[in-house]
């Protein structure tokens, strides 16, 4: 099965791509600045959803302690995703 997804990915995209991947290798970079989730401790999620792609949320910095929009894929800030070296996601 997994060979199916690694070639139907690489006839889509033409690159090859890292099946089995963990946070541990994704990079979020917004406005230049690069932030790996493994390294950031526990106060940045990355979401995905249907209405509002992707986009990196942090609480650090926020005394109210509630969730703040660092960027995303719709939002103004350059923004884009790296999973193990390999862009998936930018705007």
């Amino acid at each position: 099965m997994k060979k199916y997804f690694k070639n139907l990915w690489r006839a889509l995209i033409g690159k090859p791509f890292v099946i089995g991947a963990s946070y541990h290798d994704v990079t979020v970079v917004v406005n230049g600045k690069k932030m790996r989730l493994f390294d950031s401790g526990y106060n940045l999620i990355l979401t995905c959803t249907r209405s509002s792609g992707w986009e990196l949320w942090s609480m650090e910095g926020s005394p109210s302690k509630e969730w703040r929009l660092i960027g995303g894929e719709y939002d103004n800030a350059k923004f884009h995703i790296e999973v193990d070296g390999k862009i998936i996601c930018f705007n």
